[in-house]
């Protein structure tokens, strides 16, 4: 049966039944029918209030002997005449109550002083109950329900009243009950047909949305309950099928980005452990004698290998956005002292080009702000590398300007707690055609094959730029012109700094500037299993001046360590017998050894492993390939 054979079955028994309900409502209602509803609705209320507001009070009196006291019977009266006028205002109704000499006592729901002597006459005739209708004054005709209450000290007769005008109204009323009841019909047809077409469309439809919600989310459906073998139902096992065939889909890519994963942090392991003695030992031939030849073969060997070092890393920082590991720093630093350092190294690279490199800043104070200071490095050094590499004459030029809120873009939600910050990145190169401008900015993306033959690179650099910015919360946009040059232009929010910022940031910058290589000379242990870095990092502690011993593995490690003659500890990650994790949690272990500062060495880059080398008691952790700086640094903080 089709859906819409459904709702036309359904609306024809909701109009026979609406038809029907008017015809049953034309008839039995009547002027009697409302008369005894009534009666009965006053004699309910009546005998209910007699019985809570005066039986039972003299009922106490009785059972506590004050019923002959007549300050208590009266105190009782008064308290009941209260609760009678309560009575009369949520009721609606006149409530009327004599002594049973026909003195009036007390009128809830009195506009005018007439009814005493109009109702008065009423009390002799009432010896338990009476109902019916009364005509007390003019305009005073109604129904009334009386009773009566005869105790010694307490002889009252109470009327509940409504004027009969009240009463007939609705008789009249019947007149427009067939207007009425045909529009609550046809209402009542509506609402049983949107009824109708909720139960039969509108839940299914929304069961559906919710699967294909769950689809999207990558979450599995089993079953969708529609049990039916209409189109909805139909539909409801194909979207089954394909949340299995997406569940699938997803796990398999799951499995597959796992691998890639973990092949990739096997590859920068594998990579990153022999680069590390390359460029170690090619530094320390550096600070030797050589001839010019050797120097520059020498330099040649470190500019190399930084070359490679700067792809794995281009590698792995896509790897980390792709999987969305990457996380950013939120420290206070001064833009000014950053631009200047990345500036020094790109005026050598541009001399020796013949290229003029300049900045243009335009910054108000102060200099410092919050934000992450080591990705905006990454960024302005990938947009200067690549400005001077594809510029052979002409100019090279960073413009950073402060931009106001007003001139913000609207992706920045609160200008009064940001500093819009826009660089500028402007060359006099080769240019960008027109139709490849809008996929610069994609993984592994050149202007065109034959840059990559002429001048290197894998393509990730502007494509890691644009992710990074986008994940800080800025635009990054193109202009440029084939065989004219070519401007980058990127908008960056950083956060304010407040003067406790400022005074910590000011404190850290006369700290840093008193350092000097010197350091007291501590007994250091290096625990590496491959003799080349072991080498390496040994040579350059003993450069600072350190008294190095080395072992090559954790178990090793942890038995120096346990001699109480080590001040500091090297500890390379992977080693045979006993790796570097668990060498750390058994020197933790050990209260007598507890802060010893001990210092990772790995070739693993991933910050989530980092945290793992962390949790199980490192200090830090330095990621192969390091820098004597790194080394110096890193004795400074925790020596």
């Amino acid at each position: 049966m089709s859906l819409y054979t459904k709702f036309i079955a359904a609306i024809i028994p909701i109009v026979l039944l609406g038809t029907g309900a008017l015809g049953y409502w034309s008839f039995t209602h009547s002027r009697d029918v409302l008369y005894r509803t009534e009666q009965q609705s006053m004699n309910l209320r009546l005998e209910s209030a007699i019985d809570q507001f005066v039986d039972r009070r003299y009922r106490l009196l009785e059972t506590t002997g004050l019923n002959s006291l007549t300050s208590y019977v009266d105190q009782y009266k008064s308290e009941a005449l209260t609760d009678f006028r309560t009575l009369s205002q949520k009721t609606g109704r006149r409530v009327l109550i004599f002594n049973r000499d026909g003195s009036a006592l007390f009128c809830g729901g009195c506009e005018d002083d007439l009814f005493p002597d109009g109702w008065g006459e009423l009390v002799s005739d009432v010896t338990d109950k009476l109902f019916g209708t009364h005509y007390a004054a003019p305009g005073d005709h109604a129904v009334f329900s009386a009773a009566g209450f005869a105790k010694p000290e307490w002889n009252w007769v109470v009327l509940l009243t409504i004027p009969e005008s009240v009463v007939s109204k609705d008789v009249e009323d019947i007149r427009l009950a067939t207007i009425i009841v045909s529009l609550a019909s046809i209402l009542a047809v509506a609402g049983m047909i949107a009824w109708v077409s909720r139960s039969l469309l509108v839940t299914p439809i929304l069961k559906l949305k919710l699967a294909a919600d769950s689809i999207a989310r990558q979450e599995p459906i089993s079953r969708i309950d529609i049990n039916s073998n209409d189109e909805l139902g139909r539909l409801a096992r194909d979207m089954e099928m394909m949340s299995q065939a997406t569940h699938d889909y997803v796990e398999r890519a799951n499995a597959a980005n796992k691998a890639k994963s973990g092949f990739l942090a096997t590859m920068s392991h594998e990579i990153r452990t022999p680069l590390n003695g390359v460029l170690g030992i090619a530094q320390l031939l550096e600070d030797t004698d050589l001839n010019p030849d050797q120097q520059r073969k020498v330099s040649n060997i470190v500019a190399s290998g930084k070359t490679l070092l700067a792809i794995i890393n281009d590698v792995l920082d896509m790897s980390r956005i792709e999987s969305g590991a990457m996380e950013l720093e939120d420290t206070v630093f001064d833009l000014k002292e950053l631009l200047s350092s990345i500036m020094t190294p790109f005026q050598t690279a541009a001399g020796q080009k013949g290229l003029t490199i300049r900045g243009e800043y335009a910054l108000s104070e102060p200099a410092q702000m919050r934000g992450d200071p080591v990705r905006l490095r990454q960024i302005l050094w990938n947009l200067l590398s690549n400005a001077v590499k594809f510029t052979d004459s002409g100019s090279v030029v960073l413009t950073v300007k402060e931009v106001s809120a007003d001139a913000a873009p609207t992706s920045v939600p609160s200008p009064e707690t940001t500093r819009g910050i826009r660089f500028a990145v402007t060359d006099t190169g080769t240019g960008i055609a027109p139709d490849r401008q809008a996929s610069i900015f994609e993984a592994f993306t050149q202007e065109d094959s034959s840059i990559t033959r002429k001048f290197g690179g894998t393509g990730l650099g502007l494509s890691i730029v644009s992710q990074i910015v986008e994940l800080m919360g800025g635009q990054i946009g193109i202009e440029s012109e084939l065989g004219k040059g070519t401007t980058i232009d990127v908008f960056i929010p950083f956060g304010t700094v407040t003067e406790e910022d400022l005074a910590l940031t000011k404190s850290a910058s006369l700290a840093a500037s008193g350092e000097r290589r010197t350091l007291p000379v501590y007994k250091v242990l290096v625990a590496e299993d491959n003799a080349i870095n072991a080498m390496v990092v040994t040579a350059v502690l003993e450069k600072l001046g350190q008294s190095v011993k080395h072992v090559e593995n954790g178990r090793e490690a942890v038995d120096e360590v346990m001699r109480g003659e080590t001040d500091f500890v090297f500890m390379d990650v992977h080693m045979p017998e006993m790796d570097g994790i668990e060498a750390t949690r058994e020197i933790r272990a050990a209260a007598s050894h507890n802060d010893v500062p001990i210092i990772g060495l790995t070739a693993e880059a991933f910050v989530e492993r980092h945290s793992e080398f962390r949790n199980a008691g490192m200090n830090d952790v330095l990621t192969k390939p390091f820098t004597e700086d790194q080394l110096f640094k890193v004795l400074s903080r925790y020596g």
